[in-house]
């Protein structure tokens, strides 16, 4: 019967690739959470407008990196009035060609069929369930930018053309400008340039070179400017809010550790509570300077502009932190049965546990074969960057961080499957 309707049409459509099901499942959960919720806003979210209005002045915002604010700015100049409608478009649109991507990648990896939509169907619903598209955030669109890095990073590593070299640097500066948590890219990168160097491909340990001094050049110069606005060389005033957060709840920043009188006077108005939350106990920190906050979390840890920083987290770590490792990838209150499986089977423990396995599978591989895994082992230290970051940069909510980054880890579980399912089902050395 020749289709003479919409539905049909897509009946047709979707029989004819997996993939294709994917996304118009996608699409239509994606329209139906838009029809229910509309724009979504967090607390965050006004951070992020404020910053628009910022730029259209023509200045940086000292809390927000401009990626996110430039897009609301840009949808502004469209509609103002449906501004977060078109931000949700862009964000729902992007999401679809990332899970395409996605899908890609995981096919080109070898994986098998089942571990391909598998591993693609929870990409999807992992985002979906914890940061929707029609969320007011950067989440969204970090998400959908970090699995475009990994999809062209795969066309470079397969045909090095001049183009997936362009993508990669190119996706790497909007990354790192979308969420400074991503800064463990250049470093990842620079790690790669070595390999390359090592293995004597002397044309792509160039081209890793060049992103690695771009982005880092990039950044190093937007920090300068940063700290000629506020004294404090860093890419927004978040980093001073969130360092200063570990410490009040690692029992270290304290009125009997700090200098500085007025800050002093500040903090013995809060210390008496029973229970502290440092989001709440900031405010009263309001109105001091950046600089000086720093320079006391700088003296805190040692003095010489942070030299003893490992030393001052395992500190906190000791103090408040002991059951770090047991906690949840998602921490956001959200009443879901979903979020409630996955706060009890993914733990940051055991995603360490998952990241020496992988490097254990990949050591034998290269041991087996004589190949050295460039791809598998970029996604590796993608994910060991994330990882270290969330370690160090978020005690209290570490899901934050490590939202944007699922993607990577679901790819990294589906490879480890895959790679287990070979050596043990059929019998091949970890192919």
């Amino acid at each position: 019967m020749k289709p003479n309707n919409v539905l049909s049409r897509l009946a047709i459509y979707t029989k004819s690739n997996p993939l294709n099901t994917i996304l118009v499942l996608t699409l239509l959960g994606d329209i139906f959470i838009a029809i229910m919720t509309g724009p979504m806003q967090w607390p965050d979210s006004f951070g992020y407008y404020k910053a628009a209005n910022t730029l259209s002045n023509g200045e940086i915002d000292i809390a927000r990196t401009p990626v996110c604010p430039l897009l609301y700015l840009l949808a502004g100049m469209i509609s103002e009035s449906a501004k977060l409608w078109i931000v949700g478009a862009i964000q729902i649109t992007l999401f679809l060609f990332s899970v395409k991507c996605f899908f890609r990648v995981a096919q080109e990896i070898k994986l098998s069929n089942s571990i391909v939509i598998a591993s693609t169907c929870f990409y999807v619903i992992s985002t979906q369930f914890i940061s929707n598209n029609m969320t007011m955030t950067s989440e969204p669109v970090a998400v959908s930018l970090c699995v475009f890095l990994i999809y062209y990073f795969f066309k470079w590593y397969r045909n090095n053309s001049l183009k997936s070299w362009s993508m990669i640097l190119l996706l790497s500066i909007l990354l790192i400008f979308t969420r400074p948590s991503f800064l463990y890219l250049p470093v990842a990168i620079a790690i790669m340039a070595l390999i390359y160097l090592c293995i004597r491909q002397y044309k792509r340990a160039l081209q890793m070179i060049t992103c690695t001094v771009v982005c880092a050049g990039l950044m190093f110069g937007y920090c300068r400017i940063m700290e000629r606005k506020i004294g404090v060389f860093t890419p927004t005033v978040v980093s001073v809010i969130n360092d200063s957060c570990i410490a009040i709840r690692a029992g270290l920043f304290t009125s009997n550790n700090v200098v500085n009188p007025e800050i002093k006077e500040r903090l013995i108005t809060f210390e008496h509570r029973t229970v502290r939350n440092p989001l709440w106990d900031y405010p009263n920190l309001n109105g001091i300077s950046y600089k000086a906050i720093h320079e006391e979390l700088t003296l805190m840890r040692g003095g010489g502009g942070g030299k003893n920083t490992l030393q001052w987290y395992l500190m906190a770590l000791k103090t408040n932190y002991s059951d770090f490792l047991k906690a949840p990838v998602v921490s956001i209150n959200i009443p879901s049965l979903y979020l409630y499986g996955i706060n009890i089977f993914i733990t940051f423990s055991q995603l360490c546990v998952i990241m020496l396995i992988s490097a254990i599978c990949l050591i034998a591989y290269r041991k087996r074969s004589g190949i050295i895994p460039l791809f598998s082992i970029f996604l590796w230290l993608m994910c060991a960057g994330n990882l270290a970051v969330n370690l160090l940069g978020s005690f209290a909510e570490w899901s934050r961080l490590f939202m944007p980054s699922v993607s990577l880890f679901i790819l990294l579980c589906g490879e480890l499957c895959n790679r287990l399912r070979l050596t043990y089902i059929k019998g091949k050395p970890f192919a």
